[in-house]
């Protein structure tokens, strides 16, 4: 299946040390989980590996984006300490910049990963 195919391509980059660009990586994770309603394996490593890594570089549409497609992805394999300081520290950066459905998108996603700062 086509699909599959391109989520172990990205998966097997990740696995080689090469995260997803930073402009890619929120349409791909869109695109995946929240229109399609496809989270591979190979997706859910590719966001572990490569978010935490290029969430700073990540323009505020695609930090929307990629954090509003996470409330479809299984939480368990997201709630590494590291992903969430990366991706929520980037999030805490940009609040002055958010709207406020990026606010609830932000608060949706931290909910779904049951990430709280100050525990």
């Amino acid at each position: 299946d086509l699909l599959e195919a391109i989520s172990l391509e990205l998966k097997k980059r990740c696995d080689q040390g090469q995260a997803v660009p930073a402009e890619n990586l929120g349409s791909i994770v869109h695109a995946f989980a929240s229109r399609l309603k496809f989270c591979p394996d190979g997706l859910l490593r590719v966001v572990e590996f490569s978010l935490p890594r290029v969430a700073k570089q990540m323009v505020l549409p695609d930090t929307i984006l990629t954090l509003g497609a996470l409330k479809h992805m299984p939480q368990e394999k997201l709630r590494a300490p590291e992903f969430n300081q990366a991706v929520f520290g980037h999030c805490l950066r940009q609040m002055p910049k958010l709207t406020s459905s990026g606010i609830v998108c932000v608060m949706e996603a931290a909910s779904h990963l049951h990430y709280d700062r100050a525990a």
